[in-house]
């Protein structure tokens, strides 16, 4: 009978009642209570966290659109300075052409003037010589 009581104390069953007992009841509501509490305060957090993600996701879709408007501006403008790029070549290489006709040209001219040069240095050097006939 000791034994019975003892595990009767143990298991929360009392002599003569085969449903629970008020103070049972009353932790029952209790623990009932705290964990409503609990899933309360996690629901509470839970929403705090959302919010706070909600932010950071907007506030991250802001920073990547204002990333994806300057790289498209700045593709904008290597396309553009491609575009001034391959003119300019153009034009230099027309002005290249023209250079390597010019080049030719005066130097053409150069042995032209140096020819005539030496040719007066030539004709100072050799004086004709008199000669008389009688």
């Amino acid at each position: 009978r000791a034994n019975q009581s003892k595990r009767d104390e143990l298991f929360g069953a009392s002599k003569g009642a085969n449903g629970p007992t008020d103070l049972q009841e009353m932790d029952f509501d209790h623990l009932k209570a705290i964990h409503r509490d609990q899933q309360e305060k996690i629901a509470e957090e839970m929403l705090g966290m959302t919010k706070r993600l909600k932010e950071q996701s907007l506030a991250a879709q802001t920073i990547v659109k204002d990333d994806v408007n300057r790289v498209e501006r700045i593709n904008k403008k290597a396309d553009e300075n491609i575009s001034k790029l391959q003119s300019e070549g153009g034009r230099i290489s027309k002005l290249a052409s023209r250079w390597n006709c010019r080049c030719w040209i005066w130097l053409a001219m150069l042995i032209v003037i140096l020819t005539f040069v030496g040719m007066v240095l030539l004709m100072k050097l050799f004086k004709k010589s008199k000669h008389i006939e009688l």
